[in-house]
């Protein structure tokens, strides 16, 4: 699967409070995204 790139990077939030990642590519972006909504069934 390719990666798209994002410029300037995306910033998402993570597990640990008040923390932010910067994303530049999907595959990141989608890890992080995947880990915060774990519990949101």
């Amino acid at each position: 699967m390719a990666s798209l790139w994002f410029v300037p990077p995306v910033f998402v939030k993570t597990e640990t409070d008040g923390v932010r990642h910067g994303c530049n590519n999907t595959r990141a972006a989608l890890e992080q995204l995947k880990k915060g909504f774990r519990g949101c069934r």
